[in-house]
């Protein structure tokens, strides 16, 4: 395991679209990916010279009035991607287990973005439900960058004090 570089790494690149059927890029999370990703959060397993899993980051902003004026730094992981033949040996799991780890300790020496100086708060995700809640993540309800109500997005929180989720609320792509 290693991080991805260069970024993007072709290899990472036709993986992607091995692992993804259809059009990955008209799927609504890619219109929260405007900025770069956050580089240091960004892995790739590799078998014999060959990127077989990989993993990115996003740093992305919540439009509700609960963060205003606060300091939140909120991540959205993905795409997770493992090549069609080395799907269901645990490489999804071993880089998102490896990247939660790195962001709960990274952010104090990642440059300042957007958001100010502090830690990361929350890692969100729009996937399976039944295999990202066995990695600690729990339901919450976001509309779409289209405006639509989608029941796959899940948060996982890096710190303790974090604030209580209105019912529903929207992602916003950082510039």
């Amino acid at each position: 395991m290693r991080q991805e570089t260069p970024y993007p790494h072709p290899q990472s690149e036709t993986l992607l679209n091995s692992a993804f059927k259809g059009n990955r890029l008209e799927r609504d999370v890619y219109l929260l990916r405007h900025c770069p990703p956050e580089y240091r959060l960004c892995w790739v397993i590799e078998n014999n010279q060959e990127i077989i899993a990989m993993i990115r980051y996003w740093e992305v902003k919540i439009d509700t009035p609960l963060c205003a004026g606060q300091n939140y730094r909120w991540l959205l992981l993905g795409p997770l991607a493992v090549a069609p033949q080395h799907t269901h040996q645990g490489y999804g799991k071993q880089l998102i287990q490896h990247t939660l780890t790195l962001a709960k300790t990274l952010p104090k020496t990642l440059p300042k973005t957007l958001l100010g100086e502090t830690a990361f708060d929350a890692v969100f995700v729009s996937g399976e439900l039944s295999y990202y809640k066995k990695l600690g993540f729990t339901p919450v309800s976001i509309k779409s960058p289209r405006n639509s109500a989608s029941n796959h997005w899940q948060i996982y929180p890096l710190k303790d004090n974090l604030p209580a989720m209105p019912e529903s609320f929207s992602l916003v792509a950082t510039d």
